[in-house]
């Protein structure tokens, strides 16, 4: 069995479990004040990457769109220039007034602005991959964020 020789003092052991709960409590709001500031860095800089990549996918936008008005342009050259041809080619209704010559610029010149076309809808498929690129990292960004 064991034996207390000296009883502790009731002040004693009220003065160290106080001074245990004053510790924890400093401990506490330490560690709150650390996760608050943790909190609004992290709040800070996700608002930083959102306004990044809006600002991103408007220049991508715009780029489209302007890509879209090249095309339309393009298209309208193009139309218009076809328009030429077959009313030189109706006026012209024998085979042997048409110049050579004259033929193969147009064929030139619509293969340049066919081409043009390819290049612009090339451009416009990469721009839309990028758009879609951009918004899957915004929303693994925030389901990453959500999930803290």
């Amino acid at each position: 069995q064991h034996v207390v020789k000296q009883a502790v003092p009731k002040n004693d052991v009220d003065q160290s479990v106080q001074n245990e709960y004053a510790r924890h409590q400093q401990y506490l709001e330490k560690t709150l004040h650390t996760l608050k500031l943790k909190f609004t860095r992290d709040v800070k800089e996700h608002k930083s990457i959102n306004r990044k990549l809006m600002e991103e996918n408007i220049q991508i936008i715009q780029e489209i769109s302007s890509q879209r008005d090249a095309n339309k342009l393009t298209k309208q050259m193009l139309a218009a220039k076809l328009g030429d041809y077959k009313l030189r080619k109706q006026r012209d209704a024998t085979p042997n007034t048409t110049s050579p010559r004259l033929s193969s610029s147009n064929s030139i010149v619509d293969g340049e602005v066919l081409q043009q076309m390819e290049m612009n809808k090339k451009r416009i498929v990469e721009l839309r991959s990028m758009v879609k690129a951009m918004e899957d990292e915004v929303v693994n960004s925030r389901s990453a964020v959500g999930g803290e």
